[in-house]
């Protein structure tokens, strides 16, 4: 379990698991953390319904470290803590401040310049999260924007591969829903 505590000037990052638990402090705090979230956001948005294409620019020369789709997991799972999420384990994170607008599952977690590897390798996850920025855009908030995606599969109107609510229905929205 990953726990973020966001502060003013820096990040406390609580890791919590069978084998290991420790506290780390992230040297980025809540306005550098709005500011680079916004970027992400934006990369997502200019994406659209890109009909399950990746989001953002393909070219792995675009792919510099400061592409907002990698920074931010080099800056929220720093080296020493990845050790402690092994590949295929189940991970909670509970976020707090800006970090609750993240979609976590859509970080990049390859080497920039490596063809693009998510936090969650999930097409039925991650259809989900980016079908919630339309509604985000019209200004709902992020738990209505979940709701309006998960009725949509449900009623099978973004069509019928995902409609089961086994693929959906354990993403809820933690922290501030608005």
């Amino acid at each position: 379990m990953l726990v973020y505590g966001v502060m003013k000037a820096k990040t406390c990052l609580w890791v919590i698991g069978k084998a290991v638990c420790g506290l780390y402090t992230l040297p980025i705090g809540q306005q550098d953390l709005d500011r680079k979230i916004a970027a992400f956001r934006r990369t997502v948005l200019k994406a659209g319904d890109g009909g399950g294409k990746a989001a953002g620019p393909q070219d792995p020369a675009e792919k510099a470290p400061d592409n907002p789709r990698h920074e931010l997991y080099g800056l929220l799972f720093p080296a020493p803590v990845r050790p402690a999420l092994p590949a295929g384990s189940r991970l909670y994170i509970i976020p707090t401040g800006p970090l609750d607008s993240l979609p976590f599952e859509a970080l990049e977690t390859q080497t920039p310049g490596q063809p693009p590897h998510y936090l969650v390798e999930s097409q039925s996850a991650k259809e989900l999260t980016v079908g919630m920025y339309p509604y985000l855009s019209q200004g709902q908030g992020r738990a209505q924007a979940l709701r309006e995606i998960k009725l949509a599969r449900l009623r099978g109107e973004k069509g019928d591969e995902y409609r089961d609510p086994f693929f959906w229905a354990p993403l809820v929205v933690f922290g501030d829903g608005r």
